[in-house]
């Protein structure tokens, strides 16, 4: 069957079970989670993660959060793509070790194509009319092919669109993106923000995701700043925080405006009053 080695800092792999990876019907998170267990496998010079392989490690390797890997690991195994090796013992903290399964035809039917047992080379290219001497054919009228070049275009645009990764309705991104967008309808309903959805939606989920994971925001805050900004009386950050990105850029200055309180409204109307607790008094001047 095929291997996989280490040679000088790389990775060698075999034709046939690289070529079963490409053809394997895998969703981005399964790919990027068996792309980081050759890495913590083979990468490091042995056939399984050993003590590498913990959630932790896999979301830091690929980038994914907790659930996303969760799902990733459990399609490969599934699928029969990896093993498990070893059981992982949360009360211990031992991480499970896994181990890329390299006999293809072991893995669960519907995985590659039907009739499909790899390739040990590639192809050699086939021989043109012109590599052999013959006269080339006349070409196609050039302002036809232009507009053919440019609905291909415009077609594989369209198809990259479609193949953007979608963020699961239970996940914690997606959940956060819908309560910004009810908190703003709770005050503005005709407007777009507050009636945001699709891949609108799931562009502020992105954001709001990086928050998450790379910024090392808790879920809880987050909430606490949407309602800082769309459900208390403090106006001024109605119109401000209207999409996923602006939650994350303004998000130190409204927790920081949120915990000079013990709750949201008495947070703001200590700031409501420190600010305008005077203008009757500049009134009269």
């Amino acid at each position: 069957m095929a291997d996989v080695q280490v040679q000088n800092g790389h990775l060698r792999i075999a034709n046939d079970l690289w070529d079963a990876w490409t053809r394997a019907s895998l969703n981005r998170n399964a790919l990027r989670v068996l792309m980081s267990v050759v890495r913590l496998s083979y990468g490091w010079g042995r056939k399984d993660t050993g003590e590498y392989a913990s959630y932790k490690r896999l979301q830091r390797e690929t980038g994914l959060g907790s659930r996303a890997v969760a799902d990733g690991v459990s399609k490969l195994l599934d699928a029969k793509v990896i093993t498990r090796t070893r059981s992982g013992d949360r009360r211990t903290g031992r991480p499970a070790v896994y181990a890329p399964n390299k006999d293809f035809d072991s893995w669960a039917d519907g995985v590659l194509p039907v009739g499909w047992r790899g390739t040990t080379e590639m192809e050699a290219p086939p021989t043109t009319e012109m590599e052999a001497g013959a006269t080339p054919p006349a070409e196609a009228p050039p302002a036809s092919a232009s507009g053919s070049d440019q609905e291909t275009e415009k077609e594989n645009q369209e198809e990259n669109q479609k193949n953007v990764a979608a963020f699961a309705d239970d996940s914690d991104a997606l959940k956060l993106a819908e309560y910004l967008r009810d908190a703003i309808a709770s005050h503005s309903p005709e407007t777009l923000a507050g009636k945001a959805g699709g891949r609108k939606l799931q562009g502020w989920a992105k954001d709001i995701d990086l928050m998450l994971r790379r910024d090392e925001r808790k879920a809880a805050s987050v909430r606490l700043v949407i309602d800082q900004a769309h459900r208390s009386s403090d106006h001024f950050w109605r119109g401000n925080l209207l999409s996923g990105k602006a939650l994350r850029k303004q998000f130190d200055r409204l927790i920081i405006k949120a915990s000079s309180g013990s709750s949201v409204t008495h947070k703001v109307r200590m700031h409501h009053d420190e600010v305008w607790g005077h203008l009757p008094e500049l009134t009269e001047l």
